[in-house]
């Protein structure tokens, strides 16, 4: 199945993440790219207040790439004050023939509630998706890293049609 790790990450966190996942599935990478939030305080205040503002930035995606190509996307990206990161969400509203297998890579600093995040993940691409994976900071630094990252994998696995056609009975 050939799939793609759609990802946008402001500190790095997402796109290690990313990587490892992209790795694991042998998936091509490509990052949302984003010149409106800048590193330090004050780029986190500002992604701060376009989050809840809801203002989506102007995005680009590196490389560029038809979703068309692709039989499942994963997007990823960090939950910035309870929401899918602005950036995130601008590629979502941005870019179509979406695949039927979406699945979705989330990083927080310790948010657990990750509900309204994947609410507005799946309003967008007007679907459910086949996977989610969340990481906190805490996660990050532990075993449960793997293991969540391990129970992701197996959530598109059990996602992804039978390639031979058959159903099981």
């Amino acid at each position: 199945m050939k799939t793609l790790l759609l990802y946008y990450s402001f500190s790095g966190v997402t796109r290690g993440v990313a990587h490892e996942i992209a790795t694991a599935l042998d998936a091509d990478e490509a990052e949302i790219v984003c010149s409106a939030y800048r590193s330090g305080f004050l780029g986190y205040l500002h992604a701060g207040f376009d989050s809840i503002r809801g203002k989506l930035p102007p995005v680009r995606i590196e490389p560029g790439v038809s979703l068309s190509d692709y039989d499942r996307v994963i997007v990823g990206g960090p939950v910035w004050t309870g929401s899918a990161a602005t950036p995130l969400r601008a590629a979502l509203e941005a870019l179509q023939d979406w695949p039927a297998e979406v699945g979705l890579l989330l990083t927080s600093g310790g948010q657990k509630n990750i509900a309204p995040a994947v609410e507005q993940v799946e309003k967008s691409l007007s679907r459910g998706l086949c996977g989610i994976c969340h990481l906190t900071a805490t996660d990050l630094k532990s075993e449960a890293r793997k293991e969540r990252v391990m129970d992701f994998l197996a959530q598109l696995a059990n996602a992804a049609p039978d390639p031979s056609g058959l159903v099981a009975g």
